[in-house]
């Protein structure tokens, strides 16, 4: 409860309970979990880029947008 008072995560621990006890996961685990998470962001990789997305990066691009301090500088 105190945590929560404080703003803190419930059961996270402080100082140097914090530093005795530090979670971690097996050497499985994570292989398991970056296996995952690597096939969730492949999937969103795949996925193309919104139009309006497209048109933002290529005005972007455009050195014509470019601040006229860019522009000067040969940037």
């Amino acid at each position: 409860m105190a945590d929560r008072e404080k703003g803190g995560v419930p059961g996270a621990g402080t100082g140097a309970d914090a530093e005795q006890h530090k979670p971690q996961l097996d050497r499985p685990t994570q292989t398991r979990i970056g296996d995952q998470l690597r096939s969730m962001y492949a999937e969103l990789m795949d996925q193309p880029v919104p139009d309006r997305f497209r048109a933002l990066l290529d005005q972007l691009d455009d050195p014509e947008n470019r601040p006229k301090a860019d522009r000067e500088d040969g940037q």
